[in-house]
């Protein structure tokens, strides 16, 4: 009885737990509603994170949204929305199939992203972009992918 009563327990915390953690979204309520209503054509922002990430801040630019997320040993993933110029693939290194969307990555000395391209509210291309400084012997291409593929316009 006892032990029945302990899985109760913990079949209980752990789906408040996943409950709390899904209700909580990625990007603050607050900020969604200030970068859609300061910059409507670039009003996406990530629905998935890599684990240990957190929101730090957002910037605008007249041509993009960029948007940070940093976890405690300092690393930074950045997600940008832009207009989208030329071909999607154009750079790319690898592609994978995420989400039901098709991603692109590439990297260089400085850092590694990921990006797809999508047609924004107005019609024209938009660029989804996550980047990381962190190398990818050190933090997987496949995580940024899944990062960009996440990307969804704000409601």
């Amino acid at each position: 009885m006892r032990r029945l009563i302990a899985i109760a327990v913990l079949v209980t915390l752990s789906v408040a737990v996943t409950a709390a953690a899904a209700a909580r979204p990625i990007v603050p309520v607050s900020v969604r509603a200030q970068i859609k209503r300061q910059m409507p054509a670039f009003a996406y922002a990530p629905t998935r994170m890599a684990v240990g990430f957190r929101y730090a801040s957002w910037r605008r630019s007249p041509q993009n949204v960029s948007i940070s997320f940093t976890n405690r040993a300092g690393w930074e993933i950045t997600f940008v929305a832009l207009p989208s110029t030329g071909a999607c693939r154009a750079g790319m290194e690898a592609s994978f199939q995420l989400d039901g969307n098709k991603v692109y990555w590439s990297h260089n000395g400085a850092e590694q992203e990921a990006w797809r391209c999508v047609t924004g509210a107005n019609g024209r291309a938009v660029r989804l972009v996550a980047s990381s400084p962190q190398p990818p012997t050190l933090f997987a291409n496949v995580g940024l992918g899944l990062v960009v593929a996440s990307g969804a316009r704000i409601r």
